[in-house]
């Protein structure tokens, strides 16, 4: 999960600093945040995805989602209001967000 969690980052700010670069140029870059999407991978990972604390969405939902997004030529696209709100935490200790997320994938 480290790995997934720091390539996600990665790609989170890279892909802000090539909208930023690039915008002027009529050149767009959206990223995607979905969060949890009702896809084939919980079934795959033998997880019910009825028992997760976290919202899930449905595929829909995100794609309606990433094209406001685009039709709006914003950045940073974050699929549902539940996922917004988690958003929040950016602003708590860096260090309890470290714990929280090693508590939430049950280290």
């Amino acid at each position: 999960m480290a790995v997934f969690a720091a390539t996600n980052a990665y790609v989170l700010h890279w892909s802000e600093a090539l909208h930023a670069e690039l915008h002027a140029e009529g050149i767009y870059v959206l990223t995607l945040c979905p969060g949890a999407t009702t896809t084939g991978f919980f079934d795959a990972a033998a997880i019910d995805a009825a028992q997760l604390w976290f919202p899930v969405q449905p595929p829909e939902a995100v794609v309606q989602s990433a094209l406001r997004a685009w039709d709006s030529r914003k950045a940073l696209a974050i699929s549902g209001w539940k996922n917004r709100l988690l958003v929040l935490g950016r602003f708590a200790p860096r260090g309890l967000l470290v714990r929280m997320s090693a508590v939430m994938m049950g280290h």
